[in-house]
């Protein structure tokens, strides 16, 4: 990844920071948070494999539990993330 790159992730994740405190606050309804983190990714994504890897790095740029972001990934064909 570029610098310009790395720019725009760390801005989507400063802009995705307050989803992810609400998600790891909230009620746990699938374990480390895949359930909230798959519905975000796949939103956000509008179905782009890219786009939601992309929305998936800017979510643990933004401290969201990465296991909940992978297993969220795995559930939408994501291999090897």
């Amino acid at each position: 990844m570029n610098d310009k790159q790395n720019k725009l992730i760390d801005d989507l994740a400063l802009e995705m920071k307050e989803a992810v405190t609400v998600i790891e606050n909230g009620i746990k309804t699938t374990q480390d948070n895949y359930g909230p983190y798959m519905n975000l990714i796949s939103y956000l994504g509008k179905g782009n494999k890219n786009m939601e890897k992309v929305m998936a790095i800017a979510l643990m740029r933004a401290k969201a539990n990465a296991n909940g972001v992978r297993n969220a990934l795995k559930v939408l064909g994501h291999e090897g993330f």
